[in-house]
C-alpha cells in the first residue's frame, strides 16, 4: 500500500503544467491568468528543449493575488511559423498558441485567445 501512495505522490509532482501538451505531431500551450512566473519558465525551457521553438514573454501584469491581468507573448517555431498576441485575462479568457505539425493540417499555427473547451 505504501508503493502504491508514493507512486502516486511522485506522479503529482512530475507532471507538466496542465497548460504545456507536446507530441510529435502538435504543441498547445495555454495560459490563463492562474499561471505562475514557475510555469512560464518551464514552458520556456521546455518548448525550447523538445520542440526548439522560442517562447517569450514581453509584458506581464499581475494583481495583488498574483493572478495575471495582462500578458503579451511571442512565439518562434523557427520554420516560417511564428507570431504574438497581447491579451487582459479574465476568469474566461486565456492566451497561447497551437502548432500543428501534421501535413494536411487544418491550420498549421494560431496564436492568440484560446476557448475554453
Amino acid at each position: 500500500m505504501k508503493i502504491i501512495v508514493l507512486l502516486f505522490l511522485a506522479g503529482l509532482f512530475s507532471r507538466e503544467p496542465a497548460g504545456l501538451q507536446i507530441s510529435d505531431t502538435k504543441v498547445v500551450l495555454i495560459i490563463d491568468k492562474n499561471t505562475t512566473a514557475e510555469d512560464l519558465k518551464y514552458f520556456k525551457s521546455e518548448l525550447w528543449s523538445k520542440k526548439g521553438i522560442t517562447f517569450d514573454v514581453y509584458q506581464i501584469s499581475r494583481d495583488a493575488h498574483d493572478m495575471i491581468t495582462f500578458i503579451e507573448i511571442k512565439v518562434d517555431c523557427h520554420d516560417g511559423q511564428f507570431g504574438s498576441a497581447s491579451y487582459r485575462l479574465t476568469n474566461s479568457t486565456r492566451i497561447g498558441f497551437i502548432r500543428d505539425y501534421k501535413t494536411l493540417a487544418d491550420q498549421a499555427f494560431a496564436i492568440g485567445n484560446i476557448d475554453k473547451e
